[in-house]
């Protein structure tokens, strides 16, 4: 039987169709598109969140290391009880204040100072004090202080100097080599001066031998030789810097059972020489470059212009300075790290140097000089740093320093070998801030304030309910505080006085000592601000004592209990305020550190 399928038949079905259409393939694309834009944003998100919280953890990480660091230090202080010393405190005359009789001098060692400068700036503030590990009555830890110190260099070396080779023979002379505008210190054969040929101009100095005397600062950790010392003492201070936190710490030498001072044996024991730096030593100008010990300027009749001493344990002691009795207490600036030395009859002594400039145009804020310019070592001696050894064109008083735009001084910056930025605490820094706590107002503000009684109320300047306890007819301030109309020494700060100064341009808190005479004129100086809370009279007074250092002793007979009427107010906390950003995730964070001073 014959099939009935034709070809037209299985010709006329339909072929399946081998493709997209247009509008197809545009969804498609289009779909594709879309998630890899969705996916790219989540992971664009992504990467976001995670540098975020990357930041986040690296300042949370940073806040963490400072608020250590700075709350370790101050719970490290010496100056325990802080109530500042008033001129002739503790001297035992009639005219003492039998309060303080005595002084307290266990709790009130060493320092403590706050630099304010203008209130409404957060990058100017100072804070410096001294501080004892072993002290633990706010933190158990008591690891020590290290820091850098150098010994005579080793017999039998060659040392390089520039281009000439200097060798060195025993434990003999210490000499300066210079050549090729190169200065350092070696130790040499007894060349006569300048009789070499390739090793410089050779100057005589001063015969060390260390097999008679160890007494050297490297000694100090019990290790010599490896140039470092060790201290549960020292100075540190705090300042910022065009963005940069710096932590400058200084060690107060412990010399293993010996005096401070590295001395000389021969011909016969003098306190004025040491490896590498001495009296007569023509250094090479940076003692703070091979040491990390506070010393101050020390020059002597002999040599006028030039000598230092390192501070010891003994330095931290603020007891009456008996006529007669040599003693260098740190808590007379004059004898501080960033402080001038003595210089009678001039109003530059023992002040603080936080700017240089010679002009209010120039003029720029510094803090304190930083490792990298007191490590400064120039083409000639006389470029180097040189202070506190060599007080000649002193950094400590010259008015020819400038800031350049890498905010580093210019005459002590581009020397490759210089400690740079072995004293950064932290980078990024927008402000540092530092309030005290003021008693009266009840909060933390800057010393030299301008706050009142009327202007924390209603500020209206006029007399009301509780803004006159004494009822003598004006505001009253409850008691001397850090308010600027309370201000005993305008003159003591880094800031110089106009002619008719009527705003306290130093605004500076300081422990002081009971016997400051900075410019040698024989009248002791108040500390800055001593705060006093006033009695039911409303007048300070305690008697036959000077207790608001007016110049006039107090009467007996303004007094309504018997000695006395007010008491003193140490300073009980202090706020400080960091602001400072992460570059990679740009976020700024804000951080505060409270420090109470009152112990446990």
């Amino acid at each position: 039987m014959k099939s009935t399928k034709t070809q037209f038949g299985r010709s006329g079905r339909q072929q399946r169709r081998g493709g997209f259409t247009l509008v197809e393939m545009l969804v498609s694309v289009t779909l594709v598109i879309l998630i890899m834009l969705m996916f790219g944003e989540i992971f664009g998100l992504a990467t976001s969140t995670l540098g975020r919280q990357r930041g986040i953890t690296q300042n949370d990480q940073r806040s963490r290391t400072l608020t250590i660091v700075i709350k370790g230090d101050l719970s490290k202080r010496t100056f325990r009880n802080m109530i500042p010393f008033a001129p002739n405190e503790q001297s035992g005359n009639f005219g003492d204040d039998p309060r303080m009789l005595g002084g307290d001098l266990d709790n009130r060692q060493g320092y403590f100072t706050y630099s304010e400068n203008e209130v409404g700036d957060d990058t100017d503030d100072v804070l410096q004090f001294t501080m004892r590990s072993t002290i633990t009555q706010q933190n158990e830890d008591t690891s020590p202080f290290y820091g850098r110190a150098f010994s005579p260099w080793e017999p039998g070396t060659s040392y390089q100097v520039g281009n000439f080779m200097c060798p060195t023979k025993g434990n003999g002379y210490v000499y300066v080599c210079t050549g090729a505008g190169v200065s350092s210190l070696i130790e040499l054969d007894p060349w006569p001066t300048g009789s070499g040929i390739t090793d410089g101009t050779v100057t005589w100095d001063a015969y060390i031998d260390l097999t008679v005397n160890e007494n050297q600062p490297d000694s100090d950790d019990g290790v010599p030789g490896n140039a470092s010392g060790t201290s549960t003492e020292a100075e540190v201070c705090y300042f910022l810097r065009n963005g940069t936190l710096y932590r400058r710490v200084q060690l107060i030498r412990q010399p293993l059972g010996d005096e401070a001072q590295p001395r000389n044996e021969i011909p016969a024991p003098q306190f004025d020489y040491f490896a590498p730096a001495g009296i007569t030593n023509p250094y090479n100008g940076s003692f703070w470059r091979d040491f990390d010990y506070s010393a101050f300027h020390a020059p002597t009749a002999a040599s006028p212009t030039r000598g230092i001493r390192f501070h010891s344990s003994k330095s931290l002691f603020n007891h009456y300075r008996e006529p007669g009795f040599s003693s260098t207490p740190l808590g007379v600036p004059a004898y501080r790290f960033g402080h001038t030395h003595y210089i009678a009859g001039s109003p530059l002594s023992g002040q603080p140097r936080e700017f240089v400039g010679s002009t209010p145009a120039t003029r720029r804020f510094i803090g304190r000089f930083t490792h990298e310019e007191t490590s400064y070592r120039g083409a000639t001696v006389a470029a180097n740093f040189g202070y506190p050894f060599d007080n000649t064109a002193t950094p400590m008083t010259s008015t020819a320093l400038t800031l350049n735009n890498q905010s580093v001084v210019t005459q002590f910056f581009g020397d490759t070998s210089s400690r740079r930025a072995e004293d950064i605490m932290m980078t990024n820094v927008h402000s540092f801030d530092v309030k005290i706590w003021d008693d009266f107002l009840g909060g933390f503000y800057d010393v030299g304030h301008s706050e009142t009684e009327d202007t924390i109320g209603n500020n209206n300047g006029t007399l009301d309910p509780g803004e006159d306890l004494n009822g003598n007819g004006v505001i009253d301030p409850g008691y001397y505080n850090y308010a600027s109309p309370f201000h005993f020494n305008l003159a003591f700060g880094p800031n110089p006085l106009p002619a008719a100064p009527t705003d306290p341009v130093n605004r500076v808190y300081d422990t002081w000592h009971s016997q400051v005479d900075l410019d040698g004129d024989g009248t002791l100086e108040a500390p800055p601000y001593r705060p006093i809370s006033l009695g039911p009279d409303g007048l300070p007074g305690a008697a036959l004592v000077d207790d608001d250092l007016n110049g006039t002793v107090d009467d007996v007979s303004e007094l309504l209990f018997p000695n006395t009427d007010d008491s003193f107010q140490p300073l009980r906390a202090i706020r400080i305020t960091i602001r400072f950003d992460d570059e990679a995730s740009d976020q700024m964070r804000q951080m505060t550190i409270v420090h109470s001073f009152i112990d446990k």
